[in-house]
């Protein structure tokens, strides 16, 4: 009834550009909900089972996932790269649920397990950055903000991997334009197109390194520091 009630409320979207659901209910969805970090989760789930063994992360001696939730894409993508450490990080009331499903995955001794704010600061020590169905829940203000928090926390030599749904270009049938129609609706959040997303990168202080098909509707947009000597880094 929530989500339908916004809905019928999309024309305030369509005139003033912000979200119907704060519109209707006085909060945003993740205020609102108990069950936001469930309906999440199932998500997360279905990325793990597809993504978790790509070799995107396989050579990543560290993984800091920011805005992981309970964790559970992370624990397979360690579970996956028994080498790897990695810490996940997300608001307290979230991750404190993560230390049972790390544990019972295995690989809570592999895992720090952190809350706070991600507008604030991210934690420091990881190789590989992941921005995992993050970006694409806030306006460019606050996912510029997201992507600086990141960035101050990375060394020099440090990879940015975003995990997101890319908007295609032009009258091309995609999943992706429904799901942004939804996203300004919910949560006053937008897909971008690769060019945007591009930019958004670039103004935070990455250089996109390349964009990477995946076996799913996300596609993978790693970027370095942007600093001269990681130019030419990443695979062709």
């Amino acid at each position: 009834e929530e989500e339908w009630r916004a809905w019928g409320e999309i024309l305030h979207t369509a005139h003033t550009g912000k979200p119907a659901f704060a519109h209707v209910w006085g909060a945003s969805p993740w205020q609102y909900y108990a069950s936001t970090r469930a309906r999440m989760t199932q998500v997360s789930h279905s990325d793990s089972v597809v993504l978790s063994q790509h070799p995107i992360f396989c050579e990543a001696a560290h993984i800091v996932d920011v805005g992981g939730g309970e964790g559970d894409f992370l624990a397979a993508v360690l579970a996956a790269n028994p080498e790897a450490s990695g810490t996940l990080f997300d608001l307290p009331v979230i991750v404190e649920t993560a230390f049972p499903r790390m544990a019972a995955a295995g690989v809570r001794e592999r895992c720090t397990i952190l809350g706070g704010d991600m507008f604030d600061s991210v934690p420091s020590g990881g190789d590989l950055y992941l921005l995992k169905r993050v970006l694409h829940d806030w306006d460019d203000e606050h996912a510029l903000s997201i992507l600086q928090s990141v960035r101050r926390a990375m060394s020099a030599r440090g990879r940015l991997v975003i995990l997101t749904a890319i908007l295609p270009v032009g009258e091309v049938p995609s999943s992706a334009r429904l799901s942004d129609l939804a996203l300004m609706v919910m949560l006053g959040g937008r897909h971008r197109t690769e060019e945007e997303l591009t930019e958004l990168v670039r103004t935070a202080g990455f250089l996109v390194d390349r964009v990477v098909a995946l076996p799913s509707p996300l596609t993978a947009v790693v970027a370095l520091v942007e600093e001269p000597e990681n130019r030419g880094l990443g695979e062709p």
